[in-house]
């Protein structure tokens, strides 16, 4: 499904996740079949950016949202080494330790998880070949 964001991104992706914390109850790593979000972003840095969406949804929703990028964004200080943050993150994520992930495609849309529930493209591809 396409949404016309009318400008407003941000905006929407907060719909659709107060939606599926509503219907799946998304933010509920501990239940029983958690169910997990994906948002691919187009971009690492900026405001479209994986790193920075993570970080303003994790505000805005009091919950830990990870990112995962191919790259380092310019502004991470976390005291882990990028590469095994990265590696962290896969693993948690598989583990069901967090329900929402935003990443770029370096991240994928191959992983073997049976529990995810939505995926939202924070963008539009460039291409059907991107999407895909």
């Amino acid at each position: 499904m396409v949404i016309n964001d009318k400008g407003d991104k941000y905006q929407e992706v907060t719909t659709i996740i107060e939606n599926h914390i509503e219907e799946d109850n998304l933010f509920a790593p501990e239940a029983e079949n958690p169910k997990c979000g994906l948002i691919f972003t187009p971009f690492v840095n900026g405001g479209n950016g994986c790193f920075d969406l993570s970080n303003r949804l994790s505000t805005n929703f009091n919950v830990p949202i990870k990112f995962y990028s191919g790259s380092k964004p310019r502004n991470y200080n976390d005291d882990l080494d990028f590469e095994t943050y990265k590696v962290k993150v896969q693993d948690e994520y598989k583990q069901n330790k967090f329900t929402l992930l935003t990443a770029t495609k370096a991240f994928g849309m191959g992983i073997n998880k049976k529990n995810i529930g939505f995926t939202v493209h924070y963008g539009m591809p460039a291409s059907m070949e991107s999407l895909y």
